[in-house]
This record gives C-alpha cells, structure tokens and sequence, in this order.
C-alpha cells in the first residue's frame, strides 16, 4: 500500500513539475495557460506523445520531434525534482501524522504540496530570470495566512517570521543599495516568514 502511495506522489509531482514548467515560460512571455503546448523554436504543436515528463525527453533524446533543436534540460529536472520533492513531503506527513484519509493528513500534504510547487516555481524563474513575479508571491502569502487560521497556528510566530526574514533581507537591500540581494528577496520574506514561523526562518537564514 505504501509503494502505490509513493509512486502515485511521485508521478503527481512529475505532471505538476510539468505543468510548473508550462507556468514558468507562458508566464514569461505572457501567453495564457489555456493554450496548446508548443516548441518554443519551431511553435509546432504538440502533440501527447511529447509531453509524457521524463519519458518524452527520453525518448526523444533531448530533441523536439519536428525541428530537432535541443530541448531545455530545465523540463526534466524540474519534472524530476517536483517529483522527489512530492514524494518526501508525503513521506514527511507519513512519518509526522497518524497515517490514513484522515483530514488532517489530507490537510497538511496538500499544503504542503501547494508551497513547495510555489517554492519551484520561484526558484527557477529567479534562476533563469533574475526576477520573482509578484503574482508568486502573493499566492504564497494568501496561502501561508489561510493555512496558518485554518490550521489554527499561531499568526503572531508567522509575523515574527515576516519580520526576521524580509527585514534580514530588506537590511541587506538598503545596505548594499540593492546591490546584494534584490527587492524581489525581500518581498519573498513575506512568503517565507509566514510559512516557516519566526524559528524556523531562523533556521533557513543560518542554512
């Protein structure tokens, strides 16, 4: 039971790491999620055969069916990635909860799925753009605020953390004048301050 468990995580984590890759370059170049997916060289269509994660690539051998020019080696690492990523947050909550559909355990995956797809997205994005959508954000902030009242913690730790992560990084900003660290950073504090709590953000400061 638990392999079927873990193979379901990972494979969902390697559909959402795709997905998270759609996001990251229609987002870029502001094409809509609704659309069909293209080669980013030739724009041919896409067809299924291509957007297996992992597989295709594979099978493809890096190359895009029509026009043969490289496929990024973001797509796989990021499906890769999500993947591994989807399965230990489960094994976490396996480890942490009492094991079961309980909706407690429902609960705290999904949300900690959610944040760690948010978490991938700003990563790579900021890596490859050195930039972090505002929109990424917010999302992160709205979700860190409703998880902490539904899940009755305490919003004052997550304030505390706000304070310790986007004013360590809003110090560096004025400091340096914005030559160490961006804007984009500091703002990201808001995310990452709520979500972890004021001795958790110690924790990932240190790190």
């Amino acid at each position: 039971m638990k392999f079927f468990f873990d193979f379901f995580f990972f494979t969902l984590g390697l559909v959402i790491g795709s997905f998270l890759n759609a996001v990251i370059f229609r987002l870029r170049y502001s094409r809509s999620l609704l659309g069909h997916s293209a080669c980013p060289d030739c724009g041919h269509r896409l067809g299924a055969i291509d957007l297996v994660p992992i597989v295709s690539f594979v099978w493809l051998r890096g190359r895009c069916r029509f026009c043969r020019r490289p496929i990024s080696w973001q797509y796989p690492l990021v499906e890769l990635t999500t993947g591994l990523v989807f399965l230990l947050a489960f094994r976490h909550n396996l480890s942490q909860l009492a094991w079961g559909l309980s909706g407690e355990f429902v609960f705290f995956t999904a949300f900690e799925l959610i944040a760690v797809a948010l978490l991938i997205l700003i990563f790579v994005y900021d890596l490859k753009y050195f930039l972090i959508p505002d929109v990424f954000v917010i999302l992160g902030v709205v979700g860190s605020l409703l998880f902490r009242i539904l899940a009755e913690k305490s919003l004052a730790d997550g304030l505390y953390g706000v304070l310790v992560v986007s004013g360590f990084f809003g110090f560096l900003y004025l400091v340096s004048s914005g030559k160490w660290i961006g804007f984009g950073d500091v703002k990201l504090g808001l995310f990452l301050g709520l979500l972890l709590g004021v001795r958790l953000s110690l924790v990932m400061l240190m790190l």
